[in-house]
């Protein structure tokens, strides 16, 4: 027996005990939602709210590593035109 069984069993036998209906409805969604999370994660996904999910790690990691090429290039263009300006800057005060 899996433990994906086990758990359905064990969700059975506890929803049994239940008498409200009401109340048996929204522990077995609760249970169910608990198994759909647990399979998430075991594909290596988080559950935000229903029907929404966290991106996976290594995604975020691409994007990561994008972002900070992004940065370095526009730290870099912004170092260059600070120095374009310090040098604008030099030679209008040694003129003026």
């Amino acid at each position: 027996m899996q433990a994906g069984e086990r758990i359905a069993g064990l969700c059975e036998l506890g929803l049994r005990t239940i008498i409200d209906g009401r109340e048996r409805d929204r522990e077995f969604d609760r249970q169910q939602q608990l198994v759909r999370q647990r399979h998430l994660l075991l594909r290596g996904e988080l559950l935000r709210a229903p029907g929404d999910m966290y991106p996976r790690l290594d995604y975020l990691d691409q994007r990561i590593a994008e972002l900070k090429h992004t940065i370095a290039v526009m730290r870099g263009n912004l170092q260059h035109y600070v120095e374009q300006a310090e040098q604008l800057l030099a030679a209008t005060t040694a003129t003026g």
